[in-house]
């Protein structure tokens, strides 16, 4: 009997973790610095995983107001959006500046289909900034959290039944920072290794093919990956 409910016990545990591994969702950001025009990009992305697919989601992104000067920023509207049975789409809330942080909340309800989100790198939103003070690489860290404290529901899978995961299930990718640092790197440094060379024009024509945006291997900032990229890259060399 002792020993049914101990393998009872370890069976629940290992139900609960890999319950828990799927419906994970991570979140990064990455961004890109131009000394040309003195912008900053960050984009932000998450990578879905498991049975049960986002319905909606929260950030925030935390920068320092004396360094940067926030500019716009927008949710992915291709993949979060509302549409009612009349196939209207509505506003799920604008972006929002809420002093030294940028507030993005985003959900998807479509009445033609049973819509929810499940995918590696969606991007949530996008923020521009320009800078405030200084050039080259940016002074102090951009950082990533939840878009609203609890009681408010950011992260939420479902709807049946529906679950909040931002307790448990939302990580907040640090790159062993210890927190969610968001990489600002100079256009053009496609390889992030912090110098212009043809290997950061070789992982242009990778991302190409892959067909994968990266808003630091954007060299010329028109916001798509193409061979033009690579030129730009080139006169940097």
């Amino acid at each position: 009997m002792k020993r049914n409910l101990i393998v009872l016990s370890c069976l629940l545990v290992f139900l609960a973790f890999n319950g828990s591994k799927a419906m994970a969702v991570n979140v990064y950001g990455e961004g890109a610095y131009s000394d040309t025009n003195n912008d900053v990009q960050v984009c932000i992305y998450a990578d879905i995983g498991g049975s049960k697919a986002l319905r909606s989601f929260g950030v925030k992104l935390t920068y320092d107001p004396g360094e940067l000067k926030y500019i716009s920023s927008t949710k992915n509207e291709a993949v979060w959006y509302l549409k009612d049975e009349g196939g209207s789409l509505h506003t799920y809330g604008d972006p929002e500046d809420v002093g030294g942080a940028i507030v993005i909340i985003g959900g998807v309800l479509d009445t033609d289909k049973a819509y929810k989100v499940s995918d590696d790198r969606v991007l949530l939103g996008t923020v521009w900034f320009t800078r405030a003070l200084g050039s080259g690489p940016l002074i102090n860290n951009l950082t990533l959290a939840l878009g609203k404290d609890a009681p408010y529901a950011n992260f939420v899978v479902g709807p049946n039944p529906a679950d909040v995961l931002d307790l448990s299930n939302v990580h907040f990718i640090d790159y062993g920072d210890g927190v969610a640092v968001v990489k600002v790197r100079e256009r053009g440094d496609a390889d992030t290794n912090g110098s212009f060379t043809t290997l950061d024009m070789f992982e242009v024509k990778d991302l190409i093919a892959n067909n994968v945006y990266k808003c630091f291997a954007d060299c010329n900032a028109d916001g798509a990956m193409t061979t033009l990229d690579m030129f730009c890259i080139k006169d940097k060399i």
